[in-house]
């Protein structure tokens, strides 16, 4: 029997958008056993106690095996680890060899678990921009968005100046480059509409459908290093 290393290139954005609740999710669902907590926010994960290796992890040298399979998974415990998609660019190979699958089949099935359970956890959200926001309400509610469903949400307004962000408004995704696409989908509807109004969307759909065409807008001026960016800067 022989081995064969996967040498994978994943999309940043689906990784980013996996996020450690989901992982949690997907382990669980597929029998692996929490134990320690490695510092910072790593959990480390292995298979319940006298289950047989399969066949083909059996099947390695004992020679440096444990370069290939270390006996135990890790999992990111935070989102915003400054090399989270690194950590899950890794687990998902070794997960991959596990299971002797394609990584991002993988990844596949673990978006695809856990999409309706975590935009469940946003359900008190729907209708809460009704009445307009400010960028603070925009730092709150992407921020729960991103923590839950690992997309980043930002808001482009017209200009920034000594009183805050103001002017028209734009919601985007942004993925894991600082790119902007097309918010798709219902999320927006479902932020801003009347939670009451019977053409409000129930759900805000799955995470994977808000991410629209690249965005055509001009460079920023700048920003909050949250989630407010703006065309212009009027604060001289």
């Amino acid at each position: 029997m022989i081995l064969v290393q996967q040498y994978v290139v994943l999309d940043p954005g689906a990784v980013q958008a996996a996020t450690p609740a989901q992982l949690e999710s997907y382990l669980t669902s597929k029998g692996w056993v929490r134990t320690e907590i490695i510092p910072p926010a790593l959990q480390m994960w292995i298979r319940p106690e006298g289950e047989p290796l399969p066949d083909h992890l059996c099947a390695l040298p004992d020679r440096r095996a444990h370069t290939i399979w270390p006996g135990h998974i890790t999992s990111p415990t935070r989102h915003h680890l400054r090399d989270y998609i690194a950590r899950v660019d890794e687990l998902l190979i070794v997960l991959a060899l596990f299971e002797r699958r394609l990584a991002s089949d993988v990844l596949a099935d673990i978006h695809d678990l856990t999409a309706p359970e975590a935009t469940a956890e946003l359900e008190d959200l729907r209708g809460c921009m009704t009445d307009g926001y400010t960028s603070e309400d925009v730092n709150r509610v992407f921020a729960r968005i991103e923590e839950v469903t690992g997309v980043r949400l930002t808001c482009l307004w017209d200009y920034y100046d000594t009183y805050g962000y103001g002017g028209n408004s734009q919601f985007y995704v942004e993925d894991a480059d600082g790119r902007l696409y097309e918010l798709a989908g219902g999320l927006w509807a479902w932020l801003n509409d009347d939670p009451t109004a019977p053409d409000t969307p129930v759900s805000p759909g799955t995470p994977a459908s808000w991410r629209g065409a690249a965005a055509n807008v001009p460079e920023p001026a700048g920003g909050d290093d949250f989630y407010n960016l703006a065309l212009v800067d009027d604060q001289d």
